[in-house]
């Protein structure tokens, strides 16, 4: 299947409350598109911004789908300072009388969010329900999110994601997923990002997970650079969005490499957030990780 220029709300192509699909050797080509992202009924939020959005590949409540082999890449709607001040992207348009529960005094303040790249190249939703999922071989291009994953007992190989904000993360209650063998070039913010999220609790949890042999190349040298402060980095392990929400639990982190070219455009290659609900069980091992400006991550990371 061909689908271009389809700027809908919704994925271009989109799998709901099905089993055992197979989306195969697609193209989805231009699918961005000028949004409002509203967030005023959240409590953790409690605002919306003006943004860019859409979704190349969208799958939810559908377990054992295989995604493999498919081209996805946005021409048109690129993070430029241009893009940026035309369309007045990342300003207020609406604020609640109190400030989300999760969200920064700092940007609350500004009336500005720098995440107005909103959207995936690829999304599978629904934690509890989606369930043994393949993501194989597809190529992202230009995306916001270039994986973006809310489920469990997924294997996410072989993938190449260039020139994304976020390369890929797993959140709000991810559990075993393989992350393997992938090429992540040219991503911005963070190119493998764990966390628990808001839908995560203690028997919706994060972890159980392996990164292993994926190459992180010319991190920060995408088309998003200029928006992102030092504390972007190539591995991101956060604690939730919650008190609440349980910590990422049990990774092994193992034969990866981080390749800077020139100056490193990151304050370290791996980010590990602290706090009570700082992951735990992380080990690392036979890792090549070049240093950021600041050292190779901002803790001693554990074997």
């Amino acid at each position: 299947m061909r689908v271009i220029d389809n700027r809908s709300p919704a994925g271009s192509i989109t799998v709901r409350e099905s089993q055992d699909c197979r989306i195969s050797r697609c193209l989805v080509r231009n699918y961005m598109r000028l949004s409002i992202d509203d967030r005023t009924q959240s409590q953790d939020w409690g605002y919306a911004f003006n943004c860019t959005d859409g979704t190349g590949i969208s799958v939810s409540y559908s377990p054992g789908c295989l995604i493999e082999g498919n081209r996805v890449v946005e021409d048109n709607f690129v993070p430029t300072p241009e893009i940026k001040a035309r369309h007045k992207l990342g300003d207020f348009v609406k604020k609640n009388a109190f400030k989300g529960g999760v969200m920064s005094q700092q940007a609350w303040d500004a009336n500005y969010t720098d995440a107005w790249q909103q959207g995936s190249g690829i999304v599978v939703n629904a934690p509890t329900v989606t369930d043994l999922t393949r993501v194989i071989g597809n190529h992202i291009e230009n995306a916001a999110q270039g994986i973006d994953l809310h489920c469990d007992h997924v294997i996410v190989a072989s993938n190449i994601v260039t020139n994304a904000f976020i390369g890929m993360k797993a959140m709000h209650g991810s559990r075993n997923v393989l992350i393997t063998g992938n090429q992540f070039t040219r991503n911005s913010l963070w190119a493998i990002g764990l966390m628990p999220g808001a839908a995560a609790n203690a028997e919706n949890f994060d972890g159980g997970s392996i990164i292993s042999n994926n190459i992180i190349s010319d991190f920060g040298h995408g088309d998003a650079h200029w928006i992102w402060g030092v504390e972007r980095s190539p591995f991101k392990f956060d604690t939730g969005q919650q008190p609440d929400d349980p910590p990422l639990t049990d990774v092994i982190v193992t034969g990866n490499i981080v390749h800077s070219i020139g100056k490193p455009r990151y304050k370290y290659a791996v980010i590990i957030a602290g706090g009570p609900n700082t992951p735990r069980g992380m080990h690392f091992s036979n890792n090549l990780l070049h240093p950021g400006t600041q050292g190779v991550a901002n803790t001693d990371l554990p074997p």
